[in-house]
């Protein structure tokens, strides 16, 4: 390309939409082949100029100068990496980079597919766009940022500046501007921050993410990420998290500190502190009042502007694309990801497992063993209520020799003389430390029975709430069988599930998913790929897969699952109807609520037929469609469907058995949440007095009623004793997360910043506000 020097004519320009107290800018005359027309505008990083070309073709472009100081040899070089992964970008709302190069005095230009519009939130405020106008276009900037993510360019210097909305055809058009020029004249080194280069720094402070404005080498797409979110805020409530002209006043240790560790306030919470004047100018522009725009602001769309936001990038949405979808999941009225998980506004997904014939019979046995003792258990859940195959007669007989095996172990173990202590029966968790204890001296047992014993042993403590046994019992249990049976046999491959469920339930995603694979993969080759225990491994790895964010492939899963035992069993099967449960359990967890509803219910209505109104299976999907009546705002189907799921699950399981008692704090969540909070404080009550009876004192159990117990008492205005259970369980939820700041913690910390509100407390209110970081 030509240089030319800059010509500078003695008319000085002002651009558009300028202050007046702006100083107006000279306009040089050439840069290369391009005529300077005017000033378009001005930045941290340059000035932008209409320019014209004449050949090779004639059009107007913007043209971008950018400020003297800069190693241009290393910008341009930079920049000529840069422009093969730039070329291929092509989104309607991406405006191209076209061409670059430096003037004769040495100063970087970068030229650029002119785009006659407004800022995005100018634009935004000047035709007045409600919020959900404005979420629709803000999700059009989402797919342009994520596309060039894909194509591997991060912005660095995403702005409402850099976000042109222009009309065309009476549409809004917003497209992006400057990818990849931030990059590519990014020159600062290891230990330098945006406010060690006296005013150099690339990029825009007040919508910086942490890690750029520390000056991270590492900088990657999820800076682009808390950018979008800085700029979802103020296209939400008119004003920034943090006041740029007292960022930009204060010392650059405060500024820095400002921008990596303070938290900003919710959106919602934020509209409150500007004045009446401004508010009211705010909510005007969004074709509302200030107390209306708050409601609209307070809840979802806080949560999905902070996790937008989150300091700690791993907890930030994952890409562009996922913040664009939670969005759309809010236009929709449905539940968002971003909203901190609690029992009651996200109905768990259940793993269901089903074992072999064996496995179960051994359980059964177990567990009327247990009853004898006095324990009220239910040792076999849902998932583990039906067998998963029909073995042969000659496999059925080594079976049933296993099973008496194991049971006859069992029964002597429980029928020894201490089995009863000072007059009393013996509790479960005597009697599995027992077994466990004797499993170590017990030398005559042959392998395969010892592996059977400790994967009843495991499962049972699993169910329990002791994973940490669990873990033990089932891991030497498959160990055993991988040693004596081989690695690819279906003892080996229950085994291995078994410990895959186990990691799910300790939340040890991706190592479940792992073991999860490797199951399906061998049981798909030695059963097959339509074999009962097959479907059971696709159903346990689309639950994990749901519960890591991969809800396309969970969902394709289980509902192959689904269809493969409606063809081989037919749709009236049990089992058929246990895989159509979760595939409309799992539906109902993504949003997609108009799709989950008809087939929990018709799953429901064939479930009372085939194995009864009281059969396990059957109440787990009444409670699955009491959660989606409840995320569609049907109060009243989703209060009398908890209501008979929580009156059955008593009658059949009894009061204190621990799916009764999740069934009845979930029950009570949604009683709260209506405003019933007598009967919600009661069943709230005996459901915390039955886990912290039932489970460990370390079970997340007692944290998550804790706290619903301390939300409803707050509610209620019983302040002292909801405090205190605000404070246990925050505590549980802090030691667990080991240093990490959670969901969970954070959810604590803004309930006990609402209870202190409410109780007048503003010093403590202050303390909990904001997450920490």
């Amino acid at each position: 390309m030509a240089q030319q020097a800059d010509r500078f004519d003695t008319t000085p320009t002002v651009p558009a939409g300028a202050r007046p107290d702006q100083p107006a800018l000279p306009v040089p005359e050439r840069v290369g082949v391009y005529r300077l027309l005017r000033v378009l505008g001005q930045g941290g990083m340059g000035t932008v100029y209409l320019a014209e070309q004449d050949e090779p073709i004639k059009r107007q472009v913007a043209l971008k100068v950018v400020k003297q100081g800069m190693d241009t040899r290393e910008v341009i070089r930079r920049f000529e990496s840069e422009r093969q992964s730039l070329a291929l970008m092509s989104h309607p709302n991406i405006a191209r980079v076209l061409d670059a190069g430096s003037t004769e005095s040495g100063r970087p230009y970068f030229v650029m597919e002119l785009v006659a519009g407004l800022p995005f939130v100018d634009f935004c405020d000047e035709k007045k766009f409600d919020v959900r106008d404005r979420i629709r276009l803000f999700i059009e900037v989402c797919s342009a940022v994520h596309h060039a993510h894909q194509k591997g360019i991060i912005h660095r210097d995403l702005k409402p500046n850099n976000i042109l909305v222009s009309l065309e055809e009476g549409k809004a058009i917003p497209k992006v501007i400057d990818f990849g020029i931030a990059k590519a004249v990014d020159s600062r080194v290891q230990g330098q921050t945006a406010f060690t280069e006296l005013g150099s720094a690339i990029g825009t402070p007040e919508y910086m993410s942490p890690e750029q404005a520390q000056g991270a080498l590492d900088i990657d797409t999820q800076s682009d990420i808390y950018t979008l979110g800085v700029i979802l805020y103020e296209t939400l409530v008119g004003a920034l998290p943090v006041d740029p002209t007292s960022l930009m006043a204060a010392p650059g240790s405060e500024r820095l500190q400002a921008l990596t560790q303070a938290i900003a306030p919710r959106p919602s919470a934020r509209l409150r502190h500007l004045s009446a004047e401004a508010a009211a100018n705010v909510a005007g522009q969004r074709q509302t009042d200030p107390a209306a725009l708050e409601r609209q602001l307070k809840g979802d769309l806080d949560w999905i502007v902070l996790k937008a936001m989150d300091k700690v990038r791993s907890r930030r949405y994952a890409s562009a694309s996922e913040l664009a979808a939670d969005l759309e999941r809010y236009l929709r009225n449905q539940p968002v990801i971003a909203r901190s998980p609690s029992m009651g506004y996200r109905l768990r997904l259940l793993v269901r497992r089903h074992r072999t014939a064996a496995v179960a019979a051994a359980l059964v046995v177990f567990t009327l063993l247990l009853g004898a003792a006095g324990t009220v258990l239910e040792m076999v859940r849902a998932r583990r209520a039906e067998a998963a195959a029909r073995v042969a007669t000659s496999a059925a007989v080594r079976e049933a020799a296993k099973a008496k095996a194991v049971n006859d172990f069992l029964k002597d173990l429980l029928s020894a003389p201490d089995t009863k202590q000072q007059g009393r029966d013996v509790k479960v968790v005597d009697a599995l430390g027992k077994a466990a204890a004797r499993l170590e001296t017990a030398h005559t047992l042959a392998p395969e029975i010892e592996a059977a014993v400790r994967d009843t042993l495991g499962t049972t403590y699993q169910n329990l709430g002791n994973l940490k046994e669990a873990e033990k019992q089932i891991s030497a249990g498959l160990e055993l069988r991988r040693r004596v049976m081989g690695p690819e046999d279906r003892d080996t491959l229950t085994s291995l599930s078994n410990l895959a469920e186990l990691y799910h339930d300790q939340g040890r995603m991706e190592e479940a998913e792992t073991l999860d694979r490797r199951t399906l993969e061998v049981r798909r080759r030695v059963l097959g790929p339509e074999h009962a225990e097959t479907t059971i491994t696709m159903n346990d790895l689309a639950a994990v897969l749901f519960a890591l964010g991969k809800q396309d492939e969970a969902e394709g899963l289980i509902r192959q699952a689904a269809d493969i035992r409606e063809r081989t069993l037919g749709p009236k099967d049990s089992r058929t109807l246990v895989a159509k449960s979760n595939y409309g359990a799992l539906l109902g967890a993504e949003g997609k609520l108009k799709e989950a509803e008809p087939i929990l219910a018709q799953v429901l209505e064939s479930q009372k037929q085939v194995v009864g109104p009281d059969h396990s299976n059957t109440l787990f999907t009444l409670k699955a469609l009491a959660g989606v009546f409840q995320d569609e705002k049907k109060l009243d189907e989703a209060e009398r469907a908890y209501r008979e799921a929580f009156t059955a699950s008593v009658r059949v399981s009894g009061p204190e058995q621990i799916d009764t008692l999740v069934t009845e704090n979930d029950f009570a969540t949604l009683l709260k949440d209506r405003g019933k909070f007598s009967e919600a404080e009661a069943h709230l009550r005996h459901a915390l007095a039955g886990v912290r009876t039932t489970l460990p004192k370390d079970h997340l159990f007692n944290a998550y009623f804790e706290r619903n117990l301390g939300s409803c008492l707050s509610k209620e205005r019983k302040f002292p004793e909801a405090e205190q259970l605000l404070l246990d369980a925050q505590s549980r939820f802090v030691s667990t997360a080991k240093g990490k700041r959670t969901q969970q913690v954070e959810q604590s910390r803004r309930q006990l910043a609402a209870l202190y509100e409410a109780w007048g407390k503003k010093d403590k209110a202050a303390q909990f506000s904001q997450p920490q970081s």
